[in-house]
């Protein structure tokens, strides 16, 4: 249930993180996401 709490404050805060980060860093963050 914490998963999926924190999952949907990463989807809240995505477009901001796409102004801030790298689109490389960005998949990476993806990646680490999907893979926990």
């Amino acid at each position: 249930v914490h998963q999926e709490k924190s999952n949907n404050a990463v989807l809240i805060l995505l477009p901001f993180l796409l102004f801030k980060m790298d689109k490389v860093e960005l998949r990476v963050m993806l990646f680490k996401i999907i893979a926990s």
